[in-house]
């Protein structure tokens, strides 16, 4: 049965469970009230996490780690989403950092977002069992219980922690003349990047360890008299800067990296209804609009196949369906060919095309032909 539903009956970590449990190949989309967060599997073990907090995507973690400026990474990654490669990749490509940075990078950013992923108690999600990549991923390979066993660790720590630095957005300042003693080289130099003007996020950044790991130390320096908090002001990550075509387009390559192409196809439509868009940003747009066509096109309408339901009515009345997709359901009965049910949806051919896609990679239907 097709995986979907609030995370209110089902916790991202009964989702985690149930994915590495059942070696599970595909991807899991999550959408909380704030961001959205899609977990790559590959055979039960989590390969590769990607996230539209800009906090946590990997050039944010690229200019807080120092490895190139806030400039050059929106230079890299316009160039990345025209050739269709990987940041990363791009990266060690070009020398910037060796693949064991890389690696270090996105392990320890995987690690955030899934750590982070564990607190959220809203959200609908959904298990994308036919979905593939159309980019090469750094894959990590990590287990599932490596999360969870290192989440459970850390869940009473972190509510000991709040009490006195409530997020990691606070900044840290040093009491006068502390008495500083550690034998710990990590400590010291976390101690040491306290100025009174970086947050919490900030100091892990240039340390380049984990935000648990720095919130731990302070935390203990709070409670010693050593270091006093303040409330500070969150600052956006650069990486989302510049005009929102530039954005859309970003958006639209990432959804294509994850075989998303429904969503790809939405940002690429941001882009094109956008007076302020480029001419070669709307040139690009509809470059990527035909691939979509031409993608979705071959999974269709190859053979005049018949769509039909692939889970009961019972079972349908507990799926999250969105307006479009409840109408093509509606029209899904076993008799008409996907031609006839296209002509029946509202909008354009590939609209239609998009929501029978999404229905097919969640499960909710499969064609014969």
């Amino acid at each position: 049965m097709p995986l979907s539903g609030q995370l209110e009956t089902m916790g991202p970590a009964d989702l985690l469970q149930w994915a590495a449990g059942g070696h599970k190949t595909g991807l899991l989309v999550i959408e909380g009230p704030r961001f959205t967060k899609r977990i790559l599997f590959q055979e039960g073990l989590v390969s590769a996490v990607m996230s539209d907090d800009p906090a946590e995507q990997l050039g944010t973690y690229l200019v807080g780690w120092g490895f190139l400026g806030e400039d050059t990474l929106q230079q890299l990654l316009e160039e990345q989403r025209k050739l269709g490669t990987m940041l990363g990749e791009e990266m060690v490509r070009r020398g910037v950092l060796s693949r064991v940075e890389l690696t270090r990078v996105l392990s320890l950013k995987t690690e955030e977002s899934m750590f982070d992923l564990l607190t959220w108690e809203e959200g609908e999600f959904s298990f994308l069992e036919e979905s593939r990549p159309r980019r090469e991923f750094e894959g990590l390979g990590l287990p599932v219980d490596h999360f969870l066993l290192e989440g459970m660790l850390q869940e009473d720590e972190r509510r000991a922690i709040a009490e006195v630095i409530p997020d990691s957005s606070y900044v840290p300042s040093l009491a006068p003349e502390p008495e500083i003693e550690s034998d710990n080289p990590e400590t010291l130099r976390i101690l040491e990047a306290v100025d009174g003007v970086r947050s919490v996020r900030r100091i892990a950044m240039s340390c380049r360890l984990p935000e648990f790991d720095v919130l731990l130390v302070l935390a203990g320096a709070v409670r010693d008299g050593l270091v006093t908090v303040a409330r500070g002001v969150a600052a956006q990550p650069a990486v989302r800067s510049g005009p929102p075509w530039q954005a859309a387009l970003q958006d639209a390559a990432n959804s294509l990296a994850t075989g998303e192409l429904h969503n790809a196809h939405r940002h690429l439509q941001r882009v094109t209804t956008d007076s302020d868009a480029e001419p070669s940003a709307l040139v690009e747009a509809r470059v990527l609009e035909e691939e979509i066509r031409k993608e979705v096109e071959q999974v269709f309408l190859y053979g005049a196949p018949v769509a039909v339901l692939a889970v009961t009515l019972e079972e349908l009345d507990d799926m999250n369906t969105s307006p479009e997709e409840a109408f093509a359901l509606s029209r899904v009965n076993s008799r008409y060919t996907v031609h006839q049910v296209l002509a029946q949806l509202p909008g354009s051919r590939l609209d239609g095309l998009l929501v029978l896609h999404d229905l097919l990679l969640r499960g909710l239907i499969r064609l014969e032909r």
